[in-house]
């Protein structure tokens, strides 16, 4: 069993963990958005703009052919995203708190 200390240790390393996770999911959730506007300032479109920045391109998922409407394609695509990012943070976000919860338990019984 591990002592306090160790957990101690376990939820700060938690806690740095996460808040890098919720730092780079919030800065890609940004990204998607600008890249789901309808004009970026250079004037090209949010299509081309998704194509730069697919979530998982391995994931075999993007395809060469042309997007039949790229506009509403990519905005479903960035926002599908964005729902991924923020349901994966929220999960990280409930462990971090789960582990803060059993070492206020552990000092309880200490």
């Amino acid at each position: 069993e591990k002592t306090v200390e160790e957990l101690r240790q376990e939820l700060q390393e938690a806690h740095r963990a996460q808040a890098a996770a919720a730092e780079k999911y919030e800065a890609r959730i940004e990204e998607l958005e600008r890249a789901n506007s309808p004009k970026r300032e250079d004037g090209s479109s949010m299509a081309s703009s998704y194509e730069v920045v697919d979530l998982e391109p391995s994931a075999g998922q993007h395809s060469d052919t042309p997007l039949q409407e790229p506009t509403t394609e990519a905005s479903r695509m960035a926002e599908e995203d964005k729902a991924a990012l923020r349901a994966e943070l929220a999960e990280r976000t409930e462990k971090v708190e789960e582990l803060q919860n059993s070492v206020e338990q552990l000092q309880q019984r200490v």
